[in-house]
């Protein structure tokens, strides 16, 4: 078709038909420098492969074995049938570090803010599944970048206490649930290099032998902890520039927020 082309216009002088003939030969230079830089590639890769059964190890051999074998395996789903519920297994945590690494060089950010996490789970030492892993990361990621953080966390009794550092008691005040004010203890410590309050109320929320599956009413036990959260905010005079929460154990904390708590004391911050 192309050739077709060329032989009407080398007829004509007809300018429209002229850069038609001119359009042509540029998609035929093209087609061929691409044909050109393809040949090259293989050639460079064929290269590089036989280059590589001169070395003394397979060259990427582990990376893709694993690789391999991760999207190989099916995933297993949690089933109401199974002999041990999802939140009894042990599940693997990535958080093998100790403290927040400090030799990167991550830029600072110029407007730092205090930042506190208000969640149910934190790798490794209360974690179920990926919230975990999404609250330790984002504490690190702001930590790295110059922010002050804090995790908020119930002081579950299968905590490892073992996994935190310069544990202490902080504050002792009294938070509101179901027509009482319940004797509540904050402490803090600080795991994987992250600053974290553990608030343990004197009743039996919490007292389980797992994060999840106690012997008490966790829908009552988790707004129970939203507001102990906002209430030692308030009893301290923490002030912090953003509350964020995390899934539905702590849904209620914004709405307890805008109705009890922004207009007497912690006025400044964002949810």
């Amino acid at each position: 078709m192309e050739s077709a082309l060329v032989v009407v216009v080398d007829k004509c002088c007809n300018p429209l038909l002229l850069s038609c003939r001119t359009e042509v030969l540029r998609i035929r230079n093209h087609k061929t420098t691409r044909r050109r830089r393809h040949h090259h590639y293989h050639n460079s890769l064929l290269h590089s492969s036989q280059s590589s059964h001169h070395l003394s190890f397979p060259v990427g051999a582990e990376t893709e074995k694993s690789a391999t074998s991760f999207f190989s395996q099916e995933p297993v789903w949690p089933s109401p049938n199974d002999d041990i519920p999802f939140w009894k297994r042990d599940f693997p945590s990535w958080d093998t570090s100790s403290r927040v690494p400090i030799d990167i060089d991550i830029a600072k950010d110029y407007d730092l803010m205090h930042i506190i996490h208000v969640t149910a789970e934190m790798a490794p030492i209360a974690k179920v599944g990926g919230l975990g892993d999404v609250v330790t990361g984002l504490a690190r990621a702001s930590l790295l970048r110059g922010h002050s953080v804090d995790i908020m966390l119930p002081f579950y009794r299968c905590i490892p206490n073992q996994q935190i550092t310069d544990l202490a008691l902080i504050t002792s005040y009294n938070s509101y649930h179901d027509g009482n004010w319940i004797p509540t203890n904050a402490y803090r410590g600080v795991v994987s290099g992250i600053p974290v309050i553990f608030i343990d109320p004197s009743n039996q929320f919490f007292k389980g032998p797992h994060v999840y599956g106690g012997s008490y009413d966790e829908l009552e036990a988790y707004l129970f902890f939203s507001r102990a959260c906002l209430e030692w905010m308030q009893v301290t005079g923490t002030q912090p520039d953003i509350i964020h929460v995390h899934e539905w154990q702590t849904c209620a904390l914004p709405l307890l927020y805008w109705d009890l708590y922004q207009v007497h004391s912690l006025k400044q911050s964002k949810v």
